[in-house]
């Protein structure tokens, strides 16, 4: 099985251009068993430059501890660099009201995010058995074209070299190679719905036709060339439905049923990084007729008011305190990120230079002699929009506007010298709006953004 193996692996490296650029690294996720010891192993005996992340979840007590420790000891005597996080996995959970399941996937992701380079890939040990487990349990949640495709082998710089792999092969592999590796107890109990799937259905499918996983491995990949092309159509009507933070209610009913559910998945997924089910999406749409709000598992709400769609966090928007406007994109509310470039005016007024934005979105950059942040709104924020000859309240602006409630405090607003400078949906302020005479403009760009999964 050993060459098995070795030939799968370094087929799925060659075919997805896994493998980083020269002087980038492969963060790979070592949780010491024995998928994850097989392809440390495998990219380590190849010279492919590591660095292993081992994540304790805090979860089995000493288990977890020596686990660790096995972790350490194997990398030590390979000179594998080694990075160690603990986490309290269970009072995420609790805080959160979501699975033990999902904030360890969460946290790991985030971990290894926080040591990968621009030029480092992510690998994960996720095999093809995985992969048909995952399918199977999506099934029987009743997921969609989406949830059926599976795992994929690449997700921007996450990758899966053992894509094709079985886990027998790789226990095959380390008996080979003569590696050792830790067995979590918990994979043997009932009381997990993946280990019912493994240790209870698996048997009976096997017994249907030996090579399940692989039909379930092409099924897969059909299903994942049909969902995105689907949900790249879905994303271009969602940015025709965009009306700043929120979505054109009557754009999206208009949709073919099987784009407006996925537009729905993808508004929700880029505010808040939350998946939800069929059930949901349609009682969401739902809502188009005469307005209303559907929660999704996760707490957050998607929301229909004076014909706006708005994804709203649970708890609410959070209020952003200043962060400062420079050149380079900042993190912003609503999953999305905000940047300020910066043209000369006869770029500007050529649509395509700064890719048709709205022209509410220039201000006259030779105006701006002081420090600018983004931020929401405030108790007491007053706005005088270009071309208006008074100043008003931010309340009634949005109540003219017809911004929905739940909308106002994700409207972005630019602050510099003690007022307000440019407000998303309205535009510049009249004192800094854009003037025949204008020399330099300044031009905003709100983008969304997608959760890695």
């Amino acid at each position: 099985m050993s060459d098995a193996v070795e030939r799968k692996v370094g087929r799925t490296l060659e075919e997805f251009h896994m493998l980083p650029p020269p002087g980038g690294r492969v963060i790979v996720g070592l949780s010491g068993g024995a998928d994850s010891i097989c392809l440390a192993h495998f990219l380590w005996s190849h010279g492919v430059p590591l660095l292993a992340a081992h994540l304790n979840h805090g979860l089995r007590g000493g288990r977890a501890a020596a686990d660790e420790e096995f972790v350490r000891d194997w990398c030590a005597s390979r000179g594998v660099p080694l990075r160690v996080r603990r986490e309290n996995i269970a009072a995420r959970a609790a805080e959160s009201g979501r699975g033990l399941e999902e904030c360890g996937r969460d946290a790991r992701y985030a971990f290894f995010q926080s040591l990968a380079g621009p030029e480092d890939r992510i690998a994960t040990a996720h095999t093809r058995s995985d992969l048909a487990e995952t399918v199977l349990l999506r099934l029987a949640r009743g997921a969609g074209a989406r949830g059926l495709s599976g795992i994929p082998p690449v997700r921007g710089n996450i990758i899966r070299p053992l894509y094709e792999v079985s886990r027998e092969e790789v226990e095959g592999y380390c008996a080979a190679h003569g590696l050792a590796y830790v067995t979590d107890e918990s994979n043997f109990s009932r009381e997990y719905a993946r280990n019912r799937i493994r240790l209870d259905a698996v048997p009976a499918l096997r017994s249907v036709n030996p090579a399940w996983e692989e039909a379930v491995l092409r099924a897969a990949r059909s299903l994942a060339e049909d969902e995105a092309y689907l949900s790249a159509c879905a994303a271009r009507e969602l940015e025709r439905a965009r009306r700043g933070p929120a979505y054109d209610a009557g754009v999206l009913a208009s949709l073919a049923p099987a784009l407006r559910s996925r537009a729905l998945a993808l508004a929700l997924r880029r505010a808040t990084g939350l998946e939800t089910d069929a059930l949901h999406l349609r009682q969401a749409a739902a809502l188009f007729p005469g307005g209303g709000a559907v929660t999704v598992p996760g707490g957050a709400q998607l929301r229909v008011e004076r014909g706006l769609l708005t994804v709203v966090p649970r708890g609410g928007f959070p209020a952003l305190e200043p962060v400062p406007a420079g050149r380079f994109p900042a993190r912003v509310n609503g999953g999305r990120t905000a940047e300020i470039r910066v043209l000369p005016m006869e770029e500007a007024q050529n649509p395509q230079k700064i890719h048709n934005l709205l022209f509410q979105n220039l201000l006259d950059y030779d105006t701006i002699l002081f420090d600018i942040s983004w931020r929401t709104r405030r108790e007491g924020d007053r706005f005088r929009p270009a071309g208006q000859n008074v100043t008003r309240s931010l309340k009634n602006l949005f109540q003219e506007a017809g911004i929905p409630p739940a909308l106002r405090g994700c409207v972005l607003l630019l602050e510099g010298k003690g007022g307000i400078v440019w407000m998303e949906g309205f535009g510049a302020a009249e004192e800094y709006r854009v003037r025949p005479s204008t020399k330099r403009v300044a031009v905003i760009e709100i983008k969304e953004n997608e959760h890695a999964e």
